[in-house]
């Protein structure tokens, strides 16, 4: 809905400050639930497996790949995206790749937090360093070395 000019109406602008109020809504209840959780475990009140106490940071990563996955079959179905005209089919597929290693990385500590295995530390953490990895190429700029 635009206005004059093409200035966003009152409507569209208070429709955006909504849809990220919730947005910013549901990522706090979900932070402060697993907060609770992981130190009602650390404090040794409960003897809750790990995996528990991850449900909630689970919960919400579903949700963000579920979004991420209907937004890139959205693109690869119409050749673009209406609703995210500046987002590439690259950065797309780069934010699902994130999304899987930052589950895998969880998985991997809880393996480890629950002493399931022989997994040593720096086996888990290598789904988080790949993800410094493709931050550090994406926000660099790129160096011509001529």
């Amino acid at each position: 809905m635009m206005g004059r000019f093409g200035i966003p109406t009152k409507h569209k602008i208070i429709k955006t400050n909504m849809a990220l109020l919730h947005k910013v809504m549901i990522t706090s209840v979900f932070t402060s639930i697993f907060l609770i959780l992981v130190a009602l475990r650390l404090d040794e009140e409960t003897a809750w497996n790990w995996f528990i106490i991850f449900i909630p940071v689970w919960f919400f990563d579903a949700i963000l790949v579920t979004y991420v996955t209907l937004r890139l079959m959205r693109h690869c179905r119409n050749g673009y995206d209406q609703a995210d005209t500046l987002k590439s089919l690259t950065l797309k597929v780069q934010m699902l790749v994130v999304l899987l290693l930052k589950i895998v990385f969880q998985v991997l500590l809880c393996l480890r937090l629950q002493e399931i295995g022989d997994l040593r530390y720096y086996y888990v953490f290598i789904p988080l360093w790949m993800i410094f990895s493709l931050g550090v190429y994406k926000l660099c700029p790129r160096i011509n070395v001529s």
